[in-house]
């Protein structure tokens, strides 16, 4: 139905010239979290989770597929990078995601973290991948903190995400996706041990 209600929006848009040409962060955060999931029960995802968790399947073509339904949206891809980077499910040594600097790890669980919430489907030992990740946000000095540990400890859904991005806690996923699409043309290539 929101498909439908977003579609609408996009056209009468298109038709009318009301919407500026860059939506803002908060805007883009809002459109992200409340599309729908990107079909995770879909029979194409679900060939291609099998073929990204399957650890004897090519590599790079694992990190391809991943990356792309992460990039698109849909939560269980994303929960599977954050499961990958914490180490409670490794898929690859090492991704194009993976810090340079073990001080910038936390961040990289906590963004990956933020971005997966909503994601129904996770287990009790997924369930707390993520929650470590984002007990990390005590830690932070930033104005945004307590307004979204709130919405956490209430509901934790899409709606803590918009929270975490239009506090300026974490940038929107297309945003990072944009720069990890820059290391990717650099060069950054995902590695696997057999």
């Amino acid at each position: 139905m929101f498909r439908c209600g977003l579609t609408f929006l996009l056209l009468m848009t298109v038709l009318t010239g009301t919407a500026e040409a860059n939506p803002s962060p908060a805007e883009i955060a809002r459109m992200e979290a409340l599309e729908p999931q990107q079909r995770w029960d879909s029979p194409q995802w679900q060939r291609e989770r099998a073929l990204i968790v399957d650890t004897r399947s090519a590599c790079q073509a694992r990190w391809d597929m991943l990356w792309r339904w992460a990039k698109r949206g849909n939560l269980e891809a994303r929960h599977l990078l954050l499961e990958n980077e914490s180490g409670a499910l490794p898929l690859f040594t090492r991704t194009p995601l993976s810090a340079d600097n073990a001080n910038d790890q936390p961040w990289l669980r906590v963004f990956l973290a933020i971005h997966q919430l909503g994601y129904v489907g996770s287990s009790a030992a997924s369930a707390d991948t993520a929650r470590q990740a984002l007990d990390h946000i005590g830690t932070w000095k930033h104005k945004g903190t307590a307004t979204f540990t709130a919405c956490y400890n209430t509901s934790p859904d899409a709606d803590c995400a918009v929270i975490a991005i239009e506090q300026g806690m974490v940038p929107t996923f297309k945003a990072y996706a944009d720069q990890i699409d820059a290391r990717i043309a650099a060069g950054a290539q995902p590695v696997c041990t057999p």
